[in-house]
């Protein structure tokens, strides 16, 4: 009987633990969800905050230059993003409600945000400081310090992300195939190639427990792409996207289970599609009246948050997962895009 109620016990401290692990995950209601984006004409486009109910539309800068990327900070009290004023492309970060904008990398030669880790600390850029080569580095938030991490004869170029653990970069680099993805260690800088083929591999994005990438392969001497994927160490590739169209802005979702993209077909307008990350169940989730552009899963995987275009207005909505319950969340007017949602998974 002793051993029972001991083996009670010891359930009952696990199942407290394992709540209060999943707490600070699973504390933000889904009303609470917000989005930053940019919105207005190409080239004088401002950054806007709100809600995922459409209200609390928010406008964090005044055109006076290029603004692109904003990316939130894992804690939701900041937002990093670029800023061109002439010539000269810099990393800046405002306070989520726009003030303080303070300018991060501030130097003569073109920088480029590209991750931010999951604690918070670090941030990854490319920029052109190092002679006449696109180099990746790395800034310590904390201190604002700065390492460079690649050193080679090519472009680094595409997306480039932290590995959940913060250990690893993914990104693609020109080789003599094109281009393919690696993947580099923090600790020691040493590389490793991950893709193998002889055709353009780019824009590799790691699942989020840090098991998978997504990429996008353009096929030899054609414009067509397909969304593959492979496990982290480049191992199991398979093409999940199986049309030979064009294949863009993939994108998983929380659980790692699921990928969604958009597709664009020859002739037609583009659709967003989800698939299992097995390549099964590949389901159309827009129809074929409009655009739909730059698909991103909610935290929680419940909803998607994606861009309409319609009779040259655009729109933000934001559906279920399946589809259903379209929403617009922003009103028609000028060009969206580079929409990211809080809090960042």
């Amino acid at each position: 009987m002793k051993s029972v109620i001991t083996f009670l016990i010891i359930v009952s401290i696990f199942l407290v633990y394992l709540g209060c692990s999943n707490r600070s995950t699973n504390s933000i209601s889904p009303s609470n969800y917000k989005i930053a984006f940019l919105l207005g004409d190409y080239g004088s486009q401002d950054i806007y905050t709100v809600k995922v109910d459409g209200t609390e539309l928010t406008r964090l800068t005044e055109t006076s230059g290029y603004y692109s990327k904003p990316f939130w900070s894992p804690d939701g009290k900041y937002i990093y993003y670029h800023f061109r004023a002439g010539s000269n492309n810099e990393i800046f970060r405002m306070d989520a409600d726009g003030s303080n904008k303070i300018n991060l990398t501030n130097h003569s030669e073109w920088d480029f945000i590209k991750d931010i880790s999951r604690d918070g600390t670090q941030l990854v850029f490319i920029s052109d400081r190092v002679g006449n080569r696109r180099e990746v580095f790395i800034m310590d938030l904390t201190d604002s310090s700065l390492t460079q991490i690649s050193n080679n004869d090519f472009h680094d170029f595409g997306t480039i992300n932290f590995t959940p653990d913060g250990t690893q970069l993914v990104f693609s680099e020109d080789d003599e195939h094109g281009s393919d993805i690696y993947t580099i260690n923090l600790a020691d800088t040493s590389k490793t190639l991950i893709t193998t083929t002889n055709h353009s591999c780019t824009e590799g994005m790691v699942s989020p427990n840090g098991l998978k990438i997504v990429y996008r392969l353009r096929h030899g001497g054609t414009s067509e792409t397909d969304v593959w994927v492979c496990d982290i160490d480049g191992s199991n590739t398979g093409n999940v996207s199986q049309s030979f169209n064009h294949n863009y802005d993939h994108n998983w979702s929380p659980n790692s289970q699921n990928i969604t993209y958009r597709e664009s077909f020859s002739g037609s307008l583009s659709s967003i599609f989800t698939v299992n990350a097995d390549g099964t169940n590949r389901v159309r989730v827009t129809d074929s009246t409009y655009n739909a552009f730059y698909p991103k899963w909610s935290p929680n995987g419940a909803s998607i948050l994606f861009v309409r275009l319609q009779s040259s207005e655009w729109e933000l909505y934001t559906m279920d997962a399946d589809g259903a319950n379209k929403t617009a969340i922003a009103d028609a007017g000028p060009r969206i895009s580079d929409a990211s949602w809080w809090p960042v998974r």
